[in-house]
């Protein structure tokens, strides 16, 4: 094992020194999971093996240690620590993952010259039950005592400023929550609950479901978060209404993302993009693998007709700079692919803010098109 004086370094921050990257890695890998004692015995490659909180380097022929080479990541100086620390936090889960390793790491994470910033989250995940009666039992209650908890925390004010803090919100197993009732009901349960940090929000599914989702929490949400900024509600199906409501209760909505979006009978999402009609500040919207439902799908791609009926035609945004629709459907009797006219007329009649496009366009299609729309870039 090199000692430390003979790591490169590189100040390069496109090419940091990889060797503390693996090796801090590899580190906090082996303190967050604990080997069994068959794979300690192991042999083959270069393997590691955890001891006393020690990292010991054992060579690839044979099963000694070489006790002379151990290294620990807590043996190092505090400002070494840091450095090694800094390299790490590639996405906010990682950084999560990293400050509950240990004590003394979480304690190294909050110390100066720690360059990465940990955004603070707030998590909703429906409560346990212990049987499937249980469970049924649960579920009608579970977003009203949920919305009761909130309003009653807010109340007061120690706990009303911790959640201002939050800016990142995550709802865990939303399909587990059911309906409340009238919608009537929902907004006067929401009325003095508000999340004013909160800038992203992600309510989406682990994988996809075809299945009917209750309306209630995210119509509850929309209320809840005003300032919101980026919303994630992939491989759901709600009603085209929820997303409406988001888009209209928080007008400072950049950026939408709802891959893998299902359909099903009064659930989905339209061609016209009438649900996005008040999203005069999008941005970006990410929905690959979509399911639509169209109701002018014909005049949608005649080319030489209805030139003011296209893609996405409804929607008020005229900032909009990234659109994906990669794999994109419509809901008739079987799923059908959308037409290369629909894309092509979209293409041409898009905002002149739009950069960047990603769809099932043919390259010859893109190619055609590139040389109408030179400030598209057109990605399949």
């Amino acid at each position: 094992m090199p000692s430390l004086e003979m790591m490169p370094r590189n100040d390069d921050n496109h090419n940091r020194n990889k060797w503390f990257l693996l090796f801090c890695r590899c580190v906090l890998f082996q303190n967050s999971q604990r080997r069994s004692s068959n794979n300690n015995n192991s042999t083959g490659n270069k393997i590691m093996k955890q001891k006393a909180g020690n990292v010991l380097w054992m060579r690839d022929d044979d099963n000694s240690c070489d006790t002379s080479s151990v290294l620990t990541l807590m043996g190092l100086p505090v400002t070494l620590r840091i450095y090694i620390l800094n390299f790490l936090g590639e996405t906010q889960e990682e950084l999560r993952t990293l400050t509950v390793i240990s004590k003394a790491i979480n304690k190294d994470c909050k110390r100066p010259g720690i360059e990465w910033k940990l955004i603070p989250v707030f998590v909703i995940s429906p409560s346990p039950a212990q049987s499937e009666q249980k469970l049924q039992e649960n579920s009608i209650g579970r977003t009203k005592r949920l919305l009761q908890n909130l309003g009653q925390h807010q109340r007061d004010v120690h706990t009303n400023n911790q959640f201002q803090q939050y800016q990142y919100m995550v709802v865990n197993h939303i399909d587990n929550f059911n309906e409340l009732g009238h919608y009537v009901e929902v907004e006067r349960m929401t009325e003095n609950i508000r999340f004013e940090g909160v800038k992203s929000l992600n309510i989406s599914l682990l994988s996809q479901t075809r299945l009917r989702l209750w309306d209630s929490l995210p119509r509850a949400l929309s209320c809840m978060v005003p300032n919101l900024c980026e919303l994630d509600i992939s491989n759901t199906t709600f009603n085209h209404s929820i997303l409406a409501c988001f888009i209209e209760r928080c007008p400072h909505l950049e950026k939408i993302t709802g891959n893998n979006m299902g359909y099903s009978k009064w659930r989905y999402i339209t061609t016209s993009g009438e649900e996005m009609k008040s999203a005069t500040n999008l941005r970006e919207l990410i929905m690959d693998n979509p399911i639509f439902c169209s109701l002018d799908a014909i005049e949608m791609s005649d080319l030489n007709n209805h030139h003011d009926i296209f893609l996405f035609h409804q929607c008020g945004s005229k900032v909009l700079e990234r659109l994906s629709i990669r794999n994109a459907k419509y809901a008739f009797e079987e799923d059908v692919t959308i037409p290369q006219n629909v894309l092509i007329k979209f293409v041409r009649n898009a905002p002149s803010s739009l950069r960047w496009f990603r769809s099932d366009l043919s390259q010859e299609n893109m190619d055609m098109l590139q040389l109408e729309r030179l400030n598209i870039e057109l990605v399949n």
